[in-house]
């Protein structure tokens, strides 16, 4: 199987699985949830706190953050820039459900990727990976829920792959700045509901994945991705406090 071949089926298997949402959003007529109403609301004030929405203007950071008392902002930013491109509309907003399933499709297949060999059977492996993903009965009713579980789910699934090829004795140190923001993405995605979702250098060790100057060599990056995520998360900490 060619490069471009299996780039092709793996967009396949995210078009159908967004024509079938699409096709359960467009028959759905009910009033939002609680909990999808309040995250609809969320997304909402997001997207006028970034000037993206009609009511709104951008009045700096802190505004934006104090937006954020309980629900993490990283969903309801992606979620309300979708909004202003698709509308506000429940069935409208849920575009941005296709958008997290894309990624973690794309997660789900780069992993199988580096699981198998030759690459023939890896790209046929993570097919299949991508394939049993969209059509696992869980993954798709929370791709027709308005809540936060998918883009979690998706951005735990990202740390979890950005976990396992820092320990690639090659590319792990151009690896590991990708894994400290991908791991503390995780967190500002979601509430804080997984042990993955802790400080990166808490999961990946004290930098004794290889000895002397190579350790260093690798723990250096991680460090500065991981700062970047953990200020993110300090200061949405700071403002829930």
């Amino acid at each position: 199987m060619k490069s471009w071949q299996f780039r092709g089926l793996l967009t396949l298997i995210w078009l159908i699985s967004t024509l079938i949402d699409r096709f359960w959003w467009a028959n759905h007529g009910g009033l939002p949830a609680w909990d999808q109403a309040d995250y609809l609301n969320s997304a909402l004030d997001h997207g006028r706190a970034l000037a993206l929405l009609p009511g709104g203007s951008w009045q700096g950071w802190g505004s934006l953050l104090d937006l954020s008392p309980k629900i993490p902002p990283l969903a309801s930013l992606v979620n309300g820039t979708v909004m202003a491109i698709a509308g506000d509309w429940p069935s409208q907003a849920a575009w941005s459900l296709s958008l997290w399933n894309g990624l973690l499709l794309f997660v789900v297949a780069s992993w199988a990727l580096e699981l198998r060999q030759p690459l023939k059977a890896a790209r046929q492996f993570a097919l299949l990976c991508c394939v049993f993903v969209a059509m696992a009965p869980l993954l798709l009713e929370l791709r027709t829920d308005y809540v936060l579980e998918l883009p979690l789910t998706a951005m735990v699934a990202l740390a979890l792959w950005r976990l396992g090829d820092w320990w690639h004795p090659i590319h792990g140190a151009l690896d590991a700045g990708v894994l400290g923001c991908s791991v503390d993405c995780g967190g500002v995605a979601g509430e804080t509901k997984c042990a993955v979702d802790s400080h990166p250098s808490a999961v990946v060790g004290r930098g004794e994945r290889l000895p002397g100057p190579k350790s260093s060599r690798c723990c250096a990056p991680l460090a500065v991705g991981d700062g970047l995520g953990f200020g993110v998360r300090g200061s949405f900490a700071l403002v829930k406090t």
